[in-house]
């Protein structure tokens, strides 16, 4: 039950969470929180990947982003989130992920538009 993220009672799931090193805010929702451990595996097989970024990204943030790459500007990539009025976002939370996450030898361009 407490190994479970569907299972584990609220006030342990940072401790859970941590176990993968998954840094969550005291702020976030109980939903979003199980979510990304739910995900840690799949997080961890697609990570470099369009569809890890996005997905990394969509989970810790709750933004679906797009990812694009233009043939003229290899080794980057651009990163473009459409924040909804009413949610924030955390621009350098999004920055040190994309960094911590992309492939080493990419770059990116980061655009939020609110």
């Amino acid at each position: 039950m407490y190994f479970d993220p569907a299972t584990c009672p609220e006030p342990l799931l940072p401790w859970l969470a941590g176990w993968f090193d998954l840094k969550t805010g005291s702020h976030w929702p109980e939903g979003r929180v199980r979510d990304l451990v739910d995900e840690v595996a799949d997080l961890n097989r697609y990570r470099g990947t369009a569809y890890g970024l996005v997905k990394m990204l969509e989970i810790w943030t709750g933004v679906t982003p797009e990812i694009s790459e233009n043939p003229d500007e290899p080794f980057v990539f651009r990163v473009r989130m459409k924040v909804p009025s009413g949610t924030e976002v955390d621009h350098q939370l999004v920055e040190d992920l994309l960094h911590a996450n992309k492939p080493a030898a990419s770059g990116f361009i980061l655009e939020v538009e609110h």
